[in-house]
């Protein structure tokens, strides 16, 4: 039976960014020469971002789908424990102890969405570390060892990306102070220098993401790069 190409599905992210990045680049250059060239520009770079960040949020959903597809026995595992665990809590452990399960050595692709949520909504992760664990929890460990050597830097990426992500979506109080509070933690040395923000709070998120890093390009193309990186080594 044929599985499902962890590589089909970088590819396919890659160029979903390369599209994101290649417009945004040449958006910038129109957008400037008209007298609202800079509120747009805030307006754009909110909305590009959260275009890669969802592309990125996607990958995640798809890689796990295709990992659990290529080799079940941990996501099984680790699902008909906690099956197994609602019967004893709900019925007593006599009626766990005759719980039985089939064995399968292969999962067919169009299933595992539903499997990993019954409600078929989008798999989605609320902080880099439930990543790491969702990986460590349901995938073989040579995929889940591609999540656990995450560098910190690039769990402080996803977070600050997430955050963002959250805040753009609800523009709520809570959405804000969360935001501010994970880009107040990065630090301000190498390598993640100028990802955060300094003293005072955003209050603009797309003045923030359009802001230039001296050489390194504007704020958001540099989160785009580096989640493009951490998806190449997931």
């Amino acid at each position: 039976m044929r599985r499902v190409d962890p590589e089909a599905i970088r590819r396919t992210f890659d160029a979903e960014s390369d599209a994101v990045l290649v417009f945004y680049v040449r958006t910038v250059e129109r957008i400037l020469k008209t007298p609202t060239g800079k509120a747009d520009l805030s307006r754009l770079s909110e909305l590009v971002f959260i275009q890669a960040y969802i592309a990125f949020e996607g990958l995640l959903a798809d890689l796990f789908r295709a990992y659990i597809n290529r080799d079940p026995a941990a996501f099984l595992s680790e699902t008909n424990a906690r099956i197994a665990q609602s019967i004893k809590d709900k019925f007593g452990q006599w009626h766990a102890d005759r719980l039985s399960f089939s064995s399968y050595r292969h999962i067919a692709s169009q299933e595992i969405p539903l499997l990993l949520d019954r409600t078929g909504r989008n798999l989605t992760f609320p902080s880099a570390d439930a990543l790491q664990q969702r990986a460590q929890a349901w995938l073989a460990p040579q995929f889940a060892q591609k999540f656990a050597a995450l560098r910190h830097e690039d769990l402080l990426v996803i977070n600050a990306a997430k955050a963002m992500r959250d805040f753009i979506a609800h523009r709520s109080a809570a959405a804000r102070a969360t935001m501010n509070a994970v880009l107040a933690a990065i630090p301000k040395s190498p390598p993640t220098a100028g990802l955060g923000r300094g003293n005072k709070r955003v209050l603009s998120l797309g003045t923030f993401l359009k802001a230039p890093l001296a050489s390194r390009g504007r704020r958001v193309t540099i989160y785009m790069g580096l989640l493009r990186s951490i998806a190449s080594r997931l």
